[in-house]
């Protein structure tokens, strides 16, 4: 039997990020998700339901207006190299990055396929990035955060990578601050699995439940 590792993601607070008032790639990044996934004017909305300042934006908070708007969001940690596929328009996700300074970014994906994903940072045009780059040049964890219109649409993408999902619930608390990143996915373009297992994270009670999609 195949099984992966997600870990549902349970972000409890958010810290304050870098004093950088005119920073919204989180907003940018689940407007694109929204849009996506055919949101119609998703820019008006968003703004009112996360933080002014732009300095205490979280996961939380990003998966809290989706689900304001009326989306499902859910936010899963993947350990395979590369999470299960999806197509454009019904499935969108969040991811966040790490770039230098250990500053956290977010970036929307509107479609995964296979072994990378078609990423945007508005104001950027959307460019297919390999996944292992995420991993290995921008620290990407495996976090994603998953914008759909229904559940079902979002159960439908978890289905696709084939076996039997296994759900680890954690009371953790996932802290992002914000940086641009319009410079940094510009190299993108540039040329550059295996089995999981349950293990300990340090900081988080993992409670293992089998789900079947």
């Amino acid at each position: 039997m195949n099984l992966y590792v997600a870990i549902i993601i349970n972000v409890a607070a958010a810290v304050p990020a870098e004093d950088d008032h005119n920073n919204r790639c989180g907003a940018s990044a689940l407007q694109e998700c929204l849009q996506a996934v055919g949101a119609e004017h998703a820019a008006l909305g968003v703004d009112e339901l996360l933080p002014a300042d732009g300095l205490e934006l979280s996961l939380l908070a990003l998966k809290h207006a989706a689900r304001t708007l009326g989306f499902h969001a859910e936010g899963y940690r993947w350990e395979r190299p590369s999470p299960p596929s999806f197509t454009r328009g019904r499935t969108s996700a969040i991811v966040p990055l790490l770039l230098a300074g250990n500053r956290r970014h977010y970036i929307a994906i509107l479609e995964s396929r296979e072994e990378s994903a078609l990423c945007v940072d508005f104001p950027m045009a959307p460019q297919w990035i390999d996944y292992q780059t995420l991993r290995s040049v921008y620290q990407w964890d495996g976090t994603m955060l998953y914008i759909s219109r229904t559940q079902a649409n979002t159960a439908q993408a978890l289905h696709r990578f084939g076996g039997e999902l296994i759900q680890v619930s954690v009371g953790g608390t996932f802290l992002f601050s914000l940086a641009s990143l319009t410079a940094v996915l510009m190299i993108f373009g540039r040329p550059q699995g295996s089995r999981a297992r349950l293990t300990s994270r340090q900081g988080f009670t993992l409670v293992e439940t089998l789900v079947a999609l």
